[in-house]
């Protein structure tokens, strides 16, 4: 199997628990720690607590099990379905040895135009940076007013921007628009504002030329360094080089095509910048962990393919 794998079924789970934000749900499955209270101590609790303090919005929704985090008001269990936003400035933590039994909950920071995405599960940990020009922490901003004034049809508000925001991060995952930082969640948090521009520029090439035939000397001649340069920066921060990233970029829209449109497995690879079908093939085999017929009858037959 080709070390793509592992990034594109990392992009499954995160897609899988990004489209949980979108669920309906009422005011007494949202839960808000508001920048009032910053400064005060957690609620006494048992057990060990890693707390931390933010400096951006974030937003934690459980997936599997209880989800228990401790703030200045109380400590939260959160149920599948439920979250807890969390204002800048506010001291909370979860209980990473205790939680009881199975457990998935997502968080997610929102630092301007870049998301940091951290997957917990009870076995591993995953990390994602999703970067784009939206400006997702004024998303977050108008969240947080909607919760501290809970004013007439507040639930109703919240959704919409959900709904919102979870179009906005879907959007930038399909375009490979993400830093997977693997199983270091703090990974890629030393990268400067001059850094994450020069990485958005080179995934937005990418995302706008992976169709066709693209080589790290292009992408480097529009970002105005040598190849060699641009792709030690690239992985410093990405932990993949560029080439790696197309490989990915180009696999997951063959996966989305076989699934989702009518388009003859030659087709599909043309569409995604193979000139050759068996090279594709080869490439989509190793990805995905079977031939692109097997991958398109799977899937319409509502299976997951095995990997």
């Amino acid at each position: 199997m080709s070390e793509s794998a592992p990034d594109l079924a990392a992009e499954g789970a995160f897609s899988r628990a990004i489209s949980r934000l979108e669920a309906d749900r009422g005011g007494e499955d949202i839960f808000y720690c508001p920048r009032s209270i910053a400064g005060r101590p957690l609620a006494v609790v048992a057990g060990s607590v890693t707390s931390h303090t933010m400096n951006c919005p974030e937003l934690t929704i459980a997936l599997e099990g209880t989800t228990c985090i401790a703030t200045p008001i109380r400590v939260f269990s959160l149920a599948p379905g439920q979250l807890l936003f969390v204002e800048p400035g506010v001291e909370h933590g979860g209980f990473p040895e205790d939680q009881p039994g199975r457990c998935q909950f997502l968080v997610c920071h929102f630092f301007s135009t870049v998301a940091h995405l951290n997957l917990y599960r009870t076995d591993d940990q995953l990390a994602l940076r999703l970067v784009g020009r939206t400006n997702l922490q004024t998303i977050a901003d108008a969240i947080g007013r909607e919760l501290a004034s809970r004013d007439s049809a507040w639930e109703v508000a919240v959704g919409l921007l959900l709904k919102y925001l979870v179009c906005v991060l879907e959007r930038r995952l399909r375009q490979g628009r993400y830093l997977l930082i693997g199983d270091r969640p703090m990974a890629g948090l030393s990268a400067t504002e001059d850094a994450w521009d020069l990485i958005e520029r080179v995934l937005q090439y990418c995302s706008a030329h992976f169709h066709r035939p693209l080589r790290l000397a292009e992408v480097a001649s529009q970002v105005g360094y040598s190849p060699g340069h641009l792709d030690r920066l690239f992985s410093k921060h990405t932990g993949r080089t560029i080439a790696k990233h197309l490989r990915d970029l180009r696999m997951a829209h063959a996966m989305d095509l076989l699934a989702h449109s009518r388009l003859p497995a030659w087709e599909v690879a043309r569409a995604v910048g193979h000139a050759h079908y068996a090279n594709f093939r080869r490439a989509f085999t190793a990805a995905a962990g079977c031939s692109p017929r097997t991958y398109r009858q799977e899937r319409h037959r509502g299976l997951r393919p095995a990997r």
